[in-house]
């Protein structure tokens, strides 16, 4: 593929932003899909997408209050923010937990995952401090039938990228999630939408 090319699948990447759910702790839940374009059609379902955005909470409440109406994932998520010891410049009034990114194969390999997460986090993620990722293979019929150690191999590959591509995210803990501190300078969020 061409420069050329990649520039144009690149600038023609949008995405649907649809509302899942409000709770009542003020947890938000939004998916859409990724539009792209191809040297044939010029709106094609590139990929899609979920976050959720939780709402700081005080010392009178845990993860388990906000995170346990969310699901599973969100209570993973906020657990492993709650026993971290990292250094925040703005904890904010959000953590977005981003729970997937899932490209079309032909999408792939172009570094257009970094693009949809800069949209998803500039987009869903506004007012977020933190951002939390848990790397792990997905597909749109959700995880694939892999062996432990081919799950693991894919992981540490995903989270390898998502290091590589969108520098500043680093492992939270000993947790499999990785998190970004947004009150920080990263060129690649920073680039014009």
């Amino acid at each position: 593929m061409s420069d050329t090319s990649k520039a144009v699948r690149e600038a023609l990447l949008s995405l649907t932003i649809n509302q899942l759910d409000h709770y009542p702790s003020g947890a938000m839940v939004f998916e859409g899909e990724v539009r792209g374009a191809t040297e044939d059609e010029d709106d094609v379902l590139a990929g899609r997408w979920k976050a959720t955005v939780l709402p700081r909470y005080d010392d009178g409440d845990s993860a388990d209050d906000i995170a346990d109406e969310v699901s599973q994932e969100a209570y993973d998520a906020m657990l492993a923010w709650e026993h971290a010891e990292v250094d925040v410049v703005d904890v904010g009034d959000y953590l977005l937990l981003v729970d997937v990114v899932d490209l079309e194969e032909s999408f792939r390999g172009m570094g257009l995952g970094a693009v949809v997460l800069r949209l998803v986090i500039r987009t869903v993620g506004y007012g977020a401090g933190v951002v939390v990722l848990k790397p792990a293979p997905v597909t749109r019929f959700g995880a694939p039938d892999l062996s432990p150690a081919e799950w693991t191999a894919a992981r540490d590959k995903i989270a390898a990228y998502w290091q590589r591509a969108c520098p500043g995210f680093a492992p939270l803990g000993d947790d499999d999630h990785l998190w970004l501190d947004r009150g920080r300078r990263h060129d690649w969020l920073e680039g014009a939408l």
